[in-house]
């Protein structure tokens, strides 16, 4: 690597000039030429004071390029202007910032990549840019700090997230500045989309190669969300509406609720997804992981599928659990639930759920199903008799009924889940 050189210029601007301090160091991407990296600096105290974190640079830049492509102006420069404007600014081969931090500069760097390679098509999208600048600060927190800084960091990002229950990483009001550029939902909630997508995939080759793929065939151009839906989908080989649905579009976040037992070598799971904002996105659909502790302390990890208001699984154990957890690696955006040993859980004998039965009138019914004694908040899932969703909806005690005029003629089973776990099963038929 060729060494850093330094020195001096004058930069003009608004009302004369400054004597900035050039500072140029280099990046060697593999399979790259090397990149000049100029760093317009205020003086020789400026330097002094951020030198450490300007020569973080060269490595972020050969990171990403391993991880998402070559960086996009490779045969031209990068480079830093210091200005007093507040944070940072990513413009094209040369960002503007106040200062050297770590992550400001892992953000704007990434930039390059995501915002001025590819440009989101709409402020509707914006999390295209700000979503993966963020998710950026992650990725270079996680290569060259430590695992539990990268930790700390995703923790304080599901923190910011969490702290209200409501909001899509869709900009509803493309008018208003201040929800485009939403700390907790384009920046924030976008990174998470982005972790929880990695998780879908479960394999970093297929994730990576996504971003690369994304970055070729939109490079120079606007994208959308459905772009990059589309390549996500050709790297899971399934459809993921429903996933784009949840997370971008819908608003809120999952809490999971877990009963569990084990009798002898079998593992017994039963868990209750209720959500933050049931009226607008009322079930996520999303597989989720449990760590299990045993007596000699060691662990495994199990995936499971959450396709339904109450999941059940039954899993063979060769040792005794004394804990378990869920979702240990923060890889899905969750509120925090309960988690109970319920020594009654034994699936296939007794159910796994507490369940009762529930009186729905009038049955046969034409718009609306009244729900008899409801006595707490649930949420409804109506199903055929091969068990397909067609129906998910919130009801309250307030008002116990249930809007079937989406459903076509036919027989449906009724399935209420409350947050404690307590199930309530009918069956209706609709006119």
């Amino acid at each position: 690597m060729e060494a850093p050189r330094q020195t001096h210029c004058l930069l003009l601007g608004v009302g004369g000039g400054s004597p900035y301090i050039e500072y140029t160091n280099y990046a060697n991407p593999v399979g790259g030429p090397q990149i000049p990296i100029v760093n317009y600096v205020y003086n020789q105290a400026a330097l002094t004071n951020f030198r450490t974190e300007i020569d973080r640079t060269p490595g972020f830049i050969e990171n990403y390029s391993s991880l998402v492509g070559l960086y996009p102006f490779a045969s031209e420069k990068y480079g830093h202007s210091m200005a007093p404007l507040g944070g940072g600014m990513e413009h094209q081969t040369m960002t503007t910032q106040d200062g050297f931090t770590f992550t400001l500069t892992a953000h704007e760097l990434f930039h390059q990549w995501f915002g001025d390679n590819v440009t989101c098509g709409s402020w509707e999208d914006i999390w295209l840019n700000e979503g993966f600048a963020s998710y950026g600060e992650y990725l270079s927190l996680d290569r060259f700090a430590s695992t539990p800084a990268a930790r700390q960091w995703l923790d304080g990002v599901h923190n910011s997230v969490l702290r209200s229950p409501d909001g899509s990483v869709r900009v509803p009001d493309t008018t208003n500045v201040g929800r485009i550029f939403s700390g907790r939902l384009t920046y924030n909630k976008g990174a998470v989309v982005i972790h929880m997508l990695r998780y879908l995939l479960n394999d970093d080759e297929k994730f990576f190669r996504a971003l690369r793929t994304y970055q070729t065939t939109y490079s120079g151009r606007t994208a959308r969300t459905i772009d990059l839906q589309r390549v996500f989908e050709a790297e899971a080989g399934q459809p993921l509406q429903y996933f784009f649905n949840q997370w971008f579009a819908g608003e809120g976040y999952p809490t999971f609720n877990v009963r569990w037992n084990q009798t002898g070598q079998t593992f017994f799971l039963a868990t209750t997804e209720t959500v933050s904002m049931p009226s607008v996105t009322p079930f996520f659909d999303t597989d989720v992981d449990y760590l299990l502790t045993f007596t000699d302390n060691t662990t495994q990890t199990l995936r499971l599928r959450q396709s339904q208001l109450v999941s059940t699984f039954s899993v063979p154990v060769s040792k005794t659990i004394t804990s378990i957890e869920v979702d240990p690696a923060q890889w899905i955006l969750n509120g925090s639930g309960t988690v109970t040993r319920d020594n009654t859980l034994i699936l296939g004998n007794t159910s796994a759920a507490r369940v009762a039965h529930l009186t729905v009138y009038p049955n046969p019914c034409h718009e609306t199903l009244v729900l008899a004694d409801l006595t707490a908040r649930a949420l409804a899932e109506v199903t055929d008799a091969t068990g397909r969703v067609w129906l998910r909806q919130t009801v309250d005690p307030l008002n116990p009924q249930l809007d079937t005029r989406g459903l076509a003629a036919g027989l449906y089973h009724l399935r209420l889940a409350t947050p404690n776990g307590m199930v309530s099963l009918a069956r209706f038929v609709r006119e």
